[in-house]
Order: C-alpha cells, then structure tokens, then sequence
C-alpha cells in the first residue's frame, strides 16, 4: 500500500516568527497528489543587546534579546517574556560644595565629580559667640552656614576671634570682722571675670587679696567656755564631780551672793550714820 508523504511545497503563505502560514504540498513520490497543510510559526531569531548604564545626566537600558524579523524585545534569549520597559532611571549627582566666606554671608559652589555640572547656592548663615570674651581672654564667635541642595543639606563652619574687652567687672567685697572661728577682711574689690583684686572700685589699683584678709581671733576661754561667742573649751577639765556648766553657775552664784552682802553693809552703815 503506497502512503503519500507531503513534503514538496508547492504554493502558499510560509510562516513567520509571529504568524502560522499555509501551504499546498505534493507527495514527494512524484505521482500528482496534493494537500493543503498547516505551518507552524518558527522560533524568534535574536540578537543580544548588553546594559546601557544610566549616567546622571542621561536614562540607561536594561539587557534585552531583539528578534531580527519581527524586533520584538525579551527579557531572556528563551524569548518567553516581553521586554515592556527597559528603561534605567538617571543616577544622582554627586556633587561635592566649595565654600566661599564674605562680610555679607557665604556661598556655595557645588560641582558633580561625573558630568562635571557647576551650581550655586547662597547659604543661609547663624552666628554664635562660642566662648565668650572676658576682660583678660579673648573669645570664639563661629559662624555656622547652611544649604539645602539637590535634597541634601551642607553646613560649613567659619570662626573669628573676639578680643578682649579689658574692662573688668568689679564686684564689692564687704568688710567682715574677724570672729573666733573665721578670718575677716577689709573691703576691697574684685573683678568676677578674671579675679583681679583692687582697693578701688575702678580696678586701678591692684592688691594682694591675701594683704586685705585678717585672721581669726581665736576663742578666749575662761573656766571652759570662750566669752565671746559662748563655745565650750574641749581641753578643759573641771573639778571633779562639776562640769563646765556647774562650775560657771556657782561662779555665778557666788558673784551674785558677794553682790547683795556688800549691797547689806553699805544699807547698815548708811542708817548708823543717820543716828
């Protein structure tokens, strides 16, 4: 039994990479035969399209596989997935500040390190006295800028220097009597900033503050206890069986007794006198 093999392509429409196509076969054993058979659409023929890096001034591309008859894009040499966006976004700059100081603020030039883009920016500038002068010592003011530029911010630091005032701030120290326990001093005058010491109150003339202390006077004791600010003496020892206290109040007592017997014979000598 003969069985006809269709493989002679007489007519029809051929496939494509994105079409089926139709034709009119002949059976290869040269009798007249003929069939119309169906053609399958052929595999994509690709070419391969490496990444096009994104700069910061231009957009790059992602790799892709481009077919040479229908130039469709892919994400994969298998050519089962459409390429629909093969665009990289733009990079950032990177942009490094160059300061510039005047009387009235300062300014920053930015310049990007990969395009070699050029900006500038006026900065907003804030002063503050860091360390503050005194009399004797000069002081710090740091002058603080600051920019917000391509969504980042930039600060830069200036600092200048504040001389001295030399004007001291005298301050009255009163005069205090020594007492038993505490020194005392004459009044003189000293300056809160440095602690410069004077006997005026401009400053002019200066002393010694040691010169105007005066020491203290120590206790005065008597029987035990100091008579001038009543304190008890820790080294005296009383009679036996009598304390310091006992012993003042019998001295008292006695003193008192004296008192009034002296008080009675001065009464009697004085009416003896009037008889």
């Amino acid at each position: 039994v003969h069985v006809c093999d269709y493989t002679e392509f007489v007519s029809g429409t051929h496939a494509t990479c994105t079409t089926a196509g139709e034709g009119l076969f002949q059976c290869e054993h040269g009798n007249s035969l003929e069939k119309v058979i169906p053609i399958d659409e052929t595999a994509h023929s690709v070419v391969y399209h490496e990444e096009d890096p994104a700069t910061c001034t231009t957009e790059g591309t992602k790799e892709y596989w481009e077919c040479d008859y229908c130039h469709k894009k892919f994400t994969s040499e298998a050519c089962t997935e459409e390429a629909t966006d093969l665009t990289i976004e733009k990079t950032a700059h990177n942009y490094t500040a160059e300061w510039t100081w005047a009387d009235d603020g300062a300014t920053a030039k930015f310049t990007c390190s990969a395009c070699s883009d050029v900006q500038t920016a006026r900065a907003m500038v804030t002063s503050e006295d860091t360390t503050p002068a005194t009399c004797t010592q000069d002081g710090v003011r740091t002058h603080t800028a600051k920019v917000t530029f391509d969504g980042k911010t930039y600060t830069a630091e200036k600092t200048e220097t504040i001389v001295a005032t030399g004007q001291h701030n005298m301050q009255k120290v009163p005069a205090k009597m020594p007492t038993c326990t505490e020194d005392g001093n004459s009044v003189y005058y000293k300056c809160s900033e440095c602690g410069r010491c004077s006997s005026d109150p401009a400053g002019l003339m200066n002393i010694d503050e040691a010169s105007m202390k005066h020491p203290a006077t120590g206790h005065k004791f008597e029987n035990g206890t100091c008579t001038v600010c009543g304190a008890e003496d820790p080294d005296f020892v009383p009679a036996e069986g009598l304390t310091g206290g006992e012993i003042a109040a019998i001295v008292v007592a006695v003193v008192v007794v004296v008192g009034v017997a002296v008080t009675l014979v001065f009464v009697l000598r004085k009416t003896r006198m009037k008889k």
